[in-house]
């Protein structure tokens, strides 16, 4: 599973959801159902970051924002986060 299909798997969550996340399944992992250890996987790979996923020089972002603002502090990538 790639990041882009991780991401899809698990929506736009904000980190702290995805490490509740994890923690709760993977406490009793063979209670999981496959779709389960499917999010489990998928929200451990999201967690990592986007590997292609960079800031460019010259470029200004929005580190951080308030509630629905696109930011990196926020879960955003880089590229989502930019000031046009």
């Amino acid at each position: 599973m790639n990041y882009a299909e991780a991401k899809k798997l698990v929506g736009s969550q904000p980190t702290f959801a995805l490490r509740n996340m994890v923690v709760a399944l993977s406490t009793m992992q063979f209670l999981n159902t496959p779709a389960e250890n499917l999010r489990l996987e998928a929200a451990k790979i999201v967690l990592k970051g986007d590997p292609n996923d960079k800031p460019v020089p010259f470029k200004q972002y929005a580190l951080t924002g308030g509630p629905g603002v696109k930011s990196i502090a926020n879960g955003n990538t880089w590229a989502e986060s930019e000031i046009a």
